[in-house]
């Protein structure tokens, strides 16, 4: 936070924290999950792998993944569940299983934000 006090927290994180909507949960357990891991795994890994390889499609995907939530601060903790659902995702072939990792850390990080 000293280094980066400019930065901001997401903004899905701000409304979390200011009000207990159903709605918001739904979208950040179920929906992005389901639409980004479709998207970064089915689509931009798939893509990637075919064009440049399994290692750098991981890399590259998992980057993508990071910078498009706009957050600093989150960028390597995202970078990581990342690298992790599309190992997953490369291993089984199933996007069932990476949808379902984001969606329980997705789960436990808005937990974390209530406690907090």
């Amino acid at each position: 936070m000293f280094l980066f006090s400019d930065f901001k927290e997401q903004e899905i994180v701000t409304k979390l924290k200011t009000s207990m909507n159903i709605s918001l949960l739904l979208s950040s357990i179920v929906i992005a999950p389901v639409l980004e891991e479709i998207y970064f795994r089915i689509i931009v890994y798939r893509i990637l792998k075919k064009k440049i390889g399994v290692f750098i499609g991981i890399v590259l995907s998992s980057f993508m993944f990071g910078i498009i939530h706009y957050n600093l601060y989150s960028f390597g903790t995202l970078f990581l569940i990342s690298i992790i659902c599309t190992i997953n995702y490369e291993n089984t072939g199933r996007i069932i299983h990476s949808i379902l990792i984001h969606s329980f850390f997705n789960l436990i990080m808005i937990i974390f934000t209530y406690i907090k």
